[in-house]
C-alpha cells in the first residue's frame, strides 16, 4: 500500500461491489528511448522472445490449454437440470479458469518487461474470425485457439511496459512472419519437428524464425542493419562448426 502514496501516483475512481473493491490509479512515467529490442511471438503452447543482443527465450504456455480442457470436462459432467444452479457453477469454474490463466500470463509478461527493452508484438486484432465454424478447422483445434488469451497477454504487456519503463509496445502486421526466412526473406520450406529450411542454408525452429521476423519488422532501420549482420554471422559460424565436426 505504501506505493499508492508515491507523489507520481494519482488515485481515481473507487468501485465497490458485493465481493470486490476496485481502485483506479494513474502514474506519471518518464519516457525513455530504448536501445535494445525484443520480438515476441505468441503460439498455442509457448511464447517465444528473440532479443536484439541474440538472446532467445521460450516460455511454455501449454498449461493454459490444459486448464481450459480440465474445466471443460468438469462442466460437461454436470447433469442437474436446473438453469440457475448450472449458470452459477459454470460462472464459478469460469472465474477459477480465468484467474489461473492470468497468473501464467502475468509471470511471463513480468519477466519480459523487467528487462527494460522495447517490446515488439504482432497486432492480432480480429484473430478470432480465423477460427470460426466453417473455416476448415476441427472443433477441438478451434476450441484450443479461441481459448488462448491473446488480448489479455497484449494488455498486460502494454500496461506494464508503460507503467514500469515508460515504453510503448510496438505492434506490427503479422503478414508473412511465419512463411519467410529471417535471413534472406525467401519463402521457407516446412520440415519435421517444427523446423523450417531455406535455400540459403538457414534452418531453425519455425517459432523462433517467426519471432526473428517480428523483431526485424518492428526494429528501426539503423538498428536493423546491425541485427541482420549479427544473424548472418551466427549462421556462418554454425555452418563452419558443422563442417569441422564432419571432418
Amino acid at each position: 500500500m505504501s506505493r499508492l502514496f508515491c507523489p507520481c501516483i494519482k488515485i481515481g475512481a473507487i468501485t465497490i461491489t458485493s465481493d470486490t473493491i476496485s481502485i483506479s490509479i494513474s502514474k506519471e512515467t518518464q519516457s525513455i528511448k530504448p536501445t535494445e529490442f525484443v520480438g515476441i511471438d505468441t503460439n498455442l503452447n509457448n511464447i517465444s522472445a528473440v532479443h536484439s543482443d541474440g538472446q532467445v527465450d521460450v516460455f511454455s504456455t501449454s498449461n493454459i490449454t490444459k486448464i481450459k480442457e480440465r474445466y471443460r470436462k468438469v462442466k460437461s459432467h454436470f447433469r442437474r437440470n436446473d438453469v440457475r444452479i448450472k449458470r452459477k457453477i459454470f460462472q464459478k469454474y469460469g472465474i477459477k479458469q480465468q484467474h489461473k490463466t492470468k497468473q501464467i500470463i502475468h509471470d511471463i509478461s513480468k519477466k519480459l518487461v523487467s528487462q527494460k527493452k522495447q517490446l515488439i508484438i504482432e497486432d492480432l486484432t480480429g484473430i478470432r474470425k480465423l477460427y470460426r465454424k466453417g473455416n476448415g478447422q476441427g472443433t477441438k483445434y478451434r476450441s484450443r485457439l479461441n481459448g488462448w488469451p491473446f488480448y489479455e497477454f497484449r494488455r498486460q504487456l502494454e500496461y506494464k511496459s508503460k507503467w514500469y519503463n515508460g515504453i510503448k509496445v510496438i505492434k506490427i502486421k503479422p503478414n508473412k512472419t511465419s512463411s519467410k526466412c529471417s535471413i534472406c526473406g525467401a519463402k521457407v520450406i516446412p520440415e519435421e519437428n517444427r523446423q523450417i529450411r531455406c535455400h540459403c542454408g538457414h534452418m531453425e525452429d519455425r517459432d523462433i524464425n517467426a519471432t526473428r521476423n517480428i523483431l526485424y519488422k518492428g526494429t528501426p532501420v539503423v538498428q536493423l542493419r546491425g541485427l541482420r549482420v549479427k544473424s548472418i554471422n551466427r549462421r556462418f559460424d554454425r555452418a563452419k562448426t558443422n563442417e569441422k565436426n564432419q571432418v
